[in-house]
């Protein structure tokens, strides 16, 4: 019998109704390049009780998408019944009605991996067929995503949101750890270079290094009980493997 799977929208109000008896809930965020406040199609305001801009209840920001997945999860806590599988579906579109661009590489590569630091356990891009850059910017990063490396810890410990203690507030970190390591992913939302000191905390002290990088720079560096790095290059996506000497505690 194939799972149900309903498509859902930030602002689910009706959200236990249609969840009720889904296996699997996909979010419906699609925040590049809109206009937030003005529906270019419709020739109308958007605001929380009118109008339409292709993305309901939206900013136009990366962070639209964290948002739906959190209160997807918040949702499912008040109603009660266990948790749900949720699969982000990042926008691989554009340069159509509400779109005026389809997203750069930069960007689908932020909107996959910030699905991902939010509990999504799975990507569906819409749609498909999309532009040629991003077509080769995921399966790129699809190879690294469906990998072992990264795939025994997504699928295999609980998501963990990791604070960051230097840098500013548009970095988005998360880590699941398995035996003695731990895979850490790091976003910077923003699209200007950062040139401040970033440090992101880790979930255990005594960390070793940096046993691998599965994506992005090489520049972080274990320091007491962080991942630290100077600066950050505007849209910076990062996944790496911290090593720890000995098993950790659970």
């Amino acid at each position: 019998m194939a799972p149900g799977v309903p498509l859902l929208e930030l602002l689910q109000l009706y959200y236990e109704d249609y969840s009720s008896g889904a296996d699997i809930i996909l979010s419906d965020v699609y925040p590049v390049a809109i206009g937030a406040t003005w529906s270019a199609v419709y020739d109308t305001v958007c605001n929380t009780t009118y109008g339409c801009c292709g993305c309901d209840d939206c900013k136009g920001e990366f962070e639209d998408i964290s948002s739906c997945l959190d209160l997807f999860a918040q949702y499912q806590g008040w109603i009660g019944g266990g948790p749900k599988t949720y699969l982000g579906v990042p926008q691989a579109f554009g340069n159509e009605s509400f779109w005026s661009r389809y997203p750069t590489a930069a960007e689908e590569v932020t909107m996959n991996i910030l699905s991902i630091n939010h509990n999504a356990k799975g990507i569906v891009m819409w749609d498909y067929p999309t532009s040629a850059e991003l077509g080769n910017m995921t399966s790129a990063l699809a190879r690294v995503l469906a990998s072992r490396d990264v795939t025994r810890f997504l699928l295999g410990a609980p998501t963990v949101v990791l604070e960051v203690t230097s840098g500013q507030q548009r970095i988005d970190a998360a880590g699941w750890r398995v035996g003695n390591r731990t895979l850490v992913s790091i976003l910077y939302l923003d699209y200007s270079a950062l040139s401040s000191r970033v440090a992101v905390a880790l979930p255990f002290r005594g960390a070793r290094s940096i046993e691998k990088t599965l994506w992005g720079s090489n520049g972080w560096q274990v320091s007491q009980g962080q991942l630290v790095k100077n600066g950050m290059d505007a849209l910076e996506s990062n996944l790496v493997i911290v090593e720890w000497p000995s098993p950790l505690p659970d």
